[in-house]
């Protein structure tokens, strides 16, 4: 299951499914992020296992997932799953601030205020991630108080009108890593402004030579 956590020492049992329906899967291969780490068994008609020893070696945060390539040559992707390996016990992590669903004004720097602590050790870094794409937002800093982080993310116009999937993730000093409930945040277009000419009236008729006074009403 996605993100399940494991001791180092632990196999884990990776089972998937893999169907072709215009002929057959070939093979079905495991990789971790871009690193192929074994090639699944057939155990059932569209069931494959691969079943990995985990080492000392593996302690971290592992990003799973399977390619299955059928007799043509096509390949197709599963969606990632992310499973823990650790050595003692894992961090704690919880965003706390913004709260789920906050809004803000594309252009906006938003706080992002995160509390992790780890019971065996210490917590040597915290970064925060977009759940959604995986890629790294930045890495929040101690704030000076005992197991709170901050980042300020500064927002760009090109942002608005999307909803940001912030995740934190802990890791210690034993290479452990945990991650956070995801936090969902919505990115507003930025107001337009209001313009309005008050002076002179639509249709209003002026002698030749006459000044003309425009009046303009403006807010932002």
């Amino acid at each position: 299951d996605d993100e399940t956590i494991f001791t180092a020492g632990d196999v884990i049992t990776i089972d998937v499914t893999a169907d072709d329906t215009d002929g057959q899967v070939t093979a079905v291969n495991i990789f971790d992020g871009a690193t192929q780490i074994g090639t699944a068994s057939k155990v059932g008609d569209t069931t494959y296992r691969l079943n990995v020893p985990t080492s000392l070696s593996n302690v971290g945060l592992l990003e799973l997932t399977a390619r299955a390539t059928d007799d043509r040559g096509n390949i197709s992707i599963s969606s990632l799953s992310t499973v823990t390996v650790a050595t003692g016990d894992v961090p704690t992590v919880v965003i706390i601030s913004p709260v789920d669903l906050a809004s803000f004004t594309a252009g906006d720097v938003i706080a992002i205020d995160v509390t992790a602590a780890d019971i065996d050790g210490q917590v040597t870094a915290v970064n925060i991630f977009d759940g959604a794409t995986g890629s790294l937002v930045g890495q929040a800093n101690p704030t000076g108080v005992v197991g709170q982080y901050q980042l300020n993310y500064a927002t760009s116009l090109a942002q608005a009108g999307q909803i940001l999937n912030i995740e934190a993730q802990a890791t210690d000093n034993s290479g452990n890593v945990a991650i956070s409930e995801p936090t969902q945040v919505i990115v507003t277009a930025n107001a337009v402004p209001q313009v309005e000419v008050t002076s002179p009236v639509s249709g209003s008729e002026l002698l030749l030579g006459d000044p003309l006074l425009i009046q303009i009403n403006a807010s932002d």
